[in-house]
């Protein structure tokens, strides 16, 4: 019961409604009492989010089209109690579905068997942390941070710590930097499946090993260890989430023959090293952890994305906490490997990128951005302040001016690609219908130009001199009319730019800033002011010019494009673009 209320808990904390603890232990106890699947709206959670447990799906009578039947499911949540029944899982891949493994059972405790005492060391050391200080000049000042880290390395059994995986569930990953590797490109876990298969008493000496923070563990015994995992103690593998995850595949799965099982069961071991941090100060020790897990994940192939997760910049951006006015404009970071509930939950190189389109009028930079790059750090904190603008913790006021936009921006490159495919199809030139089934961003930069002018992008600064979630509100509300129109006006842009300037449409050009500088201020203007009309307070206005302008833009539209096809017609090969 306590496993289920934990992982509903969790998810909660991304939902943008609170959820009463009353509601969750009754969803909980419904996940408990039921083989079906649960409506989450039924308990506060949002419309089209579902919840069921994984036995319900391993039980050879479930029929998965009427389980689903007149049901809009838009997430799907499967409580699984053990490796065996999240490996057996099958859903349909049109559901967005996450599988949230919450163990089989809460022990308060777990028994590791190591071999030899002797392989043992034990180590003190006081940290330090560096005072900071404005004056660059001066020297670096070291003062005590109050901690202390104490270490000590096994060789442990491999199927041991599997156990403990297999009680526990991916609460173990909490203190990581990822909860998993989406893509095994490096094909480290099939060498450790061959490895258990074929040698698994060579495992010690072919795997980096496992790293845990744990605060208690018992030696009293001589040939095994003790951890304690009670409410009160925190432990995590920081480091070798793949390697236990993988193993568990080995154990669990039908693949391989009980023989084989049985045999890495006993043989297989694995450097397993325990880290606990000491003090008072709950915040260090929180941050230290972090330290150490960025650090040894440092020492084997990881993203820039996974380091970058365990910045200051995230961390603040996540704990702001804003005002029930205001609280459309909120979002946060996902961390690789979790699941996104909603649209306000971004991976933070997709974030990146949606602020040089949409609020730093680059989509060249955003289109031509190289993650790895964008995302670099400098020491706790994001290299690139340019996008990724500093902010401290509980800064509302930063957060709603550099980042109260993020959420429209969104908003407006789904509607771009809600409607690329069929809009596209429109054109006939086959280089006008490439540079527009790229130019998402430029979409994007315009939009918000059309909306914001040269003021900053803020929660409450519009053109329209309306909030930002009241433009939220009517772009959800534009008809499949209007969001063709929006488009098209788009694309007339394009096509009046390119015929201005006498230059051809090249893909690679939307990797640059240079053709957006183009657009000439008059033809922008002209789609700035179709744009405000759409977004006028009087709704009725909004349906009027919607209806009547219809032909007319498409007629436009036409014209553009044919104007085109003759300005390519009548130049010659030997002549490049000309350009301003």
């Amino acid at each position: 019961m306590k496993t289920y209320i934990d992982a509903l808990k969790r998810i909660n904390e991304k939902e943008e409604e609170y959820v009463s603890e009353e509601k969750i232990t009754e969803l909980a106890e419904e996940l408990l009492s039921k083989n079906e699947l649960i409506c989450g709206s039924n308990y506060g959670f949002q419309d089209g989010v579902y919840f069921t447990v994984g036995r319900l799906f391993t039980e050879p009578s479930y029929n998965k089209s009427k389980a689903f039947k007149g049901k809009d499911v838009k997430k799907l949540y499967i409580f699984v109690e053990s490796i065996q029944e999240k490996i057996k899982i099958n859903v349909y891949k049109r559901i967005d579905c996450e599988i949230v493994f919450i163990g089989k059972k809460a022990n308060n405790s777990f028994s590791i068997c190591i071999d030899k005492r002797i392989n043992c060391l034990m180590k003190d050391i006081d940290l330090y942390s560096h005072k900071d200080d404005d004056d660059s000049s001066k020297p670096d000042i070291k003062e005590s941070s109050g901690l202390q880290a104490e270490g000590r390395l096994y060789v442990a059994k491999v199927y041991d710590l599997i156990e403990m995986y297999n009680c526990v569930g991916d609460k173990l990953f909490d203190k990581n930097v990822r909860c998993k590797i989406s893509k095994d490109v490096t094909g480290v876990g099939e060498a450790i499946l061959n490895t258990l298969k074929t040698e698994p008493e060579q495992f010690w000496l072919l795997n980096n090993g496992i790293t845990m923070i744990a605060e208690n563990v018992d030696m009293y015994k001589r040939n095994s260890i003790t951890i304690s995992c009670s409410d009160d103690d925190y432990f995590s593998v920081i480091n070798g989430a793949q390697t236990i995850s993988t193993c568990a595949d080995f154990f669990f799965s039908d693949g391989y023959s009980e023989k084989e099982q049985n045999e890495a069961k006993e043989n297989a071991y694995v450097v397993l090293r325990l880290v606990s941090i000491k003090g008072q100060d709950k915040r260090k020790i929180k941050l230290m952890e972090s330290k150490i897990s960025v650090a040894l994940n440092r020492q084997k192939p990881i993203d820039a994305e996974d380091l970058a997760y365990s910045t200051n910049f995230v961390s603040n951006i996540n704990s702001i906490a804003v005002d029930d006015a205001y609280k459309e404009l909120k979002f946060k970071i996902a961390k690789k490997g979790e699941e996104f509930l909603s649209e306000k939950c971004y991976a933070l190189g997709q974030l990146g990128k949606l602020i040089y389109a949409g609020k730093l009028q680059k989509p060249g930079s955003a289109k031509n951005a190289y993650i790895g790059t964008l995302l670099k750090t400098k020491g706790e904190d994001l290299r690139s302040v340019e996008v990724f603008k500093p902010i401290k913790m509980d800064d509302t006021d930063t957060y709603l001016k550099e980042y109260g936009a993020v959420n429209l921006i969104n908003c407006i490159h789904d509607l771009w690609l809600k409607n690329k495919d069929d809009f596209i199809q429109s054109y006939e030139v086959e280089s006008i219908k490439s540079f527009l089934e790229g130019s998402n961003y430029y979409f994007v930069a315009l939009m918000m130009w059309a909306l914001f002018g040269q003021r900053d992008f803020g929660g409450s600064s519009s053109t329209l001199e309306i909030t930002t979630e009241r433009i939220l509100k009517y772009m959800n509300e534009l008809s499949a009319v209007d969001e063709h129109l929006v488009l098209k006006n788009f694309a007339d842009v394009i096509l009046e730019t390119s015929k201005k300037k006498k230059t051809h449409l090249e893909y690679n050009d939307l990797k640059k800033d240079d053709f957006y500088n183009l657009i000439d201020e008059c033809v922008a203007n002209d789609f700035k002011n179709v744009i405000v009309n759409f977004f006028e307070k009087d709704e009725e206005a909004v349906s009027d010019i919607s209806a009547n302008m219809s032909k007319t833009l498409l007629d436009f539209g036409k014209k553009l494009d044919d104007e085109y096809q003759s300005l390519i017609a009548g130049k010659q090969d030997n002549e490049g673009p000309e350009r301003k």
